[in-house]
């Protein structure tokens, strides 16, 4: 914020103020400030350009501004005043740094280290480790820390906020050997966000004393989180640990985030932990709503199986129950893998024509899939002309989508079968989508 003259020469009359920036006169000084800058009719400003402004009139008048670190208590925002500390520290000469490194308290070198030049803060970086302060540690750069990673350790290695300030910086023999910090606050916060640093091995270690935690009455975490991270190796073994978990908090009378519980357990169970007999055991505990939200994470294999129970059950259903079962069959051709269609095709295709839903397995359908199946579906397509036709169907937009895929043959005998069932009228509007087609031409011109 840029200051006018007025401001500015009412700020420069506190420069000098008796234990001017000491934290227990801070208050005082600028609400008197204010009080002065009121008095002339003067607009206010904001804290923080106060305190800069305050800082470049005493660092002309000779004197730095102290700027104690937990002034940050009273003050909003001293980060302009503090990087402007910290450029005119590292703009001075060597001896001078030194010399008033000695006069600095600790608290005012630790508000301006952040802002110091790498070289600066790795110079100085064992008066930061005397006072192993935590703030301060965890926002240095990350080069410093893995370079004093073991000094950090063993000073700090009991305290959970500075380990995992420093996590990313440690090697996972390390973070294995210290994880135990995490464990023993029962602070579900650091031992969730930091469970992924770990080896297969130091997971398998603690996996157990993990589980104990996520069923402890008093956790009220996110135990999701612990199955998100851990490695793939190990969920075949804990998969039926952390189902039960998620049943029995979904099942329970607390009401956040029980909704996605599921969703998020499958997202990250891998394809043969899905596919085991815990896994398939799982999906078919679920409600109608927690299947039909976990569906979009399933494998194809197990996706390939519900369809099919799907279509089996409307098959078996009496008319009053097809109407929902024919809403599910769709939401699961709308989620499924491209690799369903692929692996399942011919069957969907003579399934779904059965009970006359065939064109919403071709709307679904990838486009690959449709063009290797195109002799298939132009088959279908003439099987059923009439039916679609006199069903009241919008030919027009099937068409117009299949004749950019079926083969000029598929084509032309869909066009013969025109004629064939007498639906002439239809023909002209069909035959310019076809007829759009350079290799359906001669093929057409024949009929």
């Amino acid at each position: 914020m840029e200051l006018t003259d007025k401001q500015k020469r009412i700020i420069s009359r506190y420069r000098l103020l008796p234990g001017f920036l000491q934290v227990r006169r801070m208050r005082s000084t600028v609400d008197d400030l204010i009080h002065a800058l009121d008095l002339e009719n003067i607009e206010s400003i904001d804290y923080d350009s106060l305190y800069l402004e305050l800082y470049k009139v005493s660092k002309v008048a000779g004197k730095f501004a102290i700027l104690r670190n937990n002034i940050i208590g009273i003050i909003p925002d001293l980060n302009e005043s503090q990087k402007e500390m910290a450029e005119d520290f590292a703009s001075l000469p060597i001896r001078s740094q030194e010399r008033f490194l000695r006069k600095l308290p600790d608290d005012t070198f630790n508000s301006i280290y952040r802002y110091l030049p790498y070289e600066i803060q790795e110079k100085y970086i064992s008066r930061i480790m005397d006072n192993s302060i935590g703030p301060i540690i965890v926002r240095m750069p990350d080069e410093i820390k893995r370079n004093h990673i073991i000094e950090i350790l063993e000073k700090n290695g009991e305290d959970p906020y500075i380990l995992s300030g420093v996590w990313d910086s440690m090697t996972e023999d390390l973070r294995d050997k210290y994880f135990e910090t995490f464990i023993k606050t029962r602070d579900y916060y650091y031992y969730e966000l930091n469970w992924n640093g770990l080896s297969i091995d130091g997971q398998r270690k603690y996996m157990e004393e993990i589980i104990g935690l996520l069923n402890s009455p008093d956790y009220d975490g996110d135990f999701n989180r612990i199955w998100m991270n851990t490695k793939d190796e190990l969920k075949g073994r804990y998969f039926r640990t952390f189902a039960e978990r998620a049943f029995n908090y979904s099942r329970s009378s607390r009401e956040h985030s029980k909704e996605y519980v599921f969703d998020r357990l499958w997202e990250y169970t891998p394809d043969d932990v899905q596919n085991s007999e815990d896994g398939v055991s799982f999906i078919f505990r679920l409600n109608k709503d927690e299947l039909s939200r976990i569906f979009k994470f399933t494998n194809s294999k197990l996706q390939s199986q519900l369809i099919a129970r799907t279509i089996n059950r409307y098959k078996a259903s009496d008319k009053e129950a097809k109407s929902e079962i024919i809403n599910t069959l769709d939401a699961q051709l709308r989620d499924a893998k491209d690799k369903v269609f692929e692996m399942n095709f011919r069957y969907l295709l003579r399934s779904l024509e059965d009970i006359d839903h065939a064109t919403t397995l071709l709307y679904y359908c990838p486009t690959s899939v449709l063009e290797e199946n195109s002799e298939l579906i132009g088959k279908f397509f003439s099987r059923n002309l009439e039916k679609m036709y006199s069903g009241g169907n919008n030919l027009d937009d099937y068409f117009n989508a299949m004749s950019r895929i079926l083969d000029a043959n598929s084509c032309a005998i869909i066009i013969k079968n025109f004629d064939e069932k007498n639906l002439h009228d239809k023909r002209p509007e069909i035959m310019i989508k076809f007829l759009s087609r350079d290799s359906s031409r001669e093929k057409i011109r024949n009929i």
